[in-house]
């Protein structure tokens, strides 16, 4: 059982869900990345950019982008 301080302790786990009123092209959501492939890093930051600049105002911070990312790891 995990104490409920770590979890406090923990970031927020966010995974962004398009929604009818985004602008801008329909993307495909990166693929998840388990960390075990150099290829498919290169992948995965490639799916990621890709939604940073298919929809510029849904990531305006570096903490938009980290948040994003991270949600896919």
């Amino acid at each position: 059982m995990v104490p409920v301080r770590n979890l406090l302790a923990s970031p927020p786990h966010y995974i962004y869900y398009p929604t009818s009123s985004d602008n801008g092209p329909k993307l495909k959501e990166p693929d998840v990345f388990m960390g075990k492939d150099l290829a498919q890093l290169m992948m995965f930051i490639s799916q990621c950019i890709t939604w940073f600049l298919g929809k510029p105002q849904k990531f305006t911070t570096d903490q938009d982008h980290i948040l994003f990312a991270t949600s896919y790891l």
